[in-house]
């Protein structure tokens, strides 16, 4: 859904948050320059980190302001406490960064 919305509505956007989503592919609808800033958090184990990683190098290629994070040792799904707060406390200083 989130994609969806990046892809057809990205002005509504002031910056998007994604902890490990699944594949994201290259969409020709997709405009960098358009894009809101984005927050990728992505685990190392997860099957769909190539596509994320692609992703992230053709968005910053293209001007796109994006920031990924990449935890070891982490899955599509994670329990590992650091991680987790890791991942909280990067949402939010990236939330407080763009939307105040």
């Amino acid at each position: 859904m989130v994609y969806e919305l990046l892809a057809s509505s990205p002005k509504l956007w002031r910056g998007v948050a994604l902890d490990k989503p699944a594949k994201f592919a290259i969409d020709g609808r997709l405009t960098p320059d358009q894009l809101p800033p984005l927050l990728l958090v992505m685990g190392e184990q997860d099957s769909d980190l190539d596509s994320m990683k692609q992703f992230v190098s053709w968005a910053s290629t293209n001007g796109a302001e994006i920031k990924s994070v990449l935890h070891a040792n982490s899955g599509h799904i994670t329990y590992n406490r650091n991680d987790l707060k890791d991942t909280q406390d990067q949402i939010t200083v990236f939330f407080l960064r763009h939307l105040l």
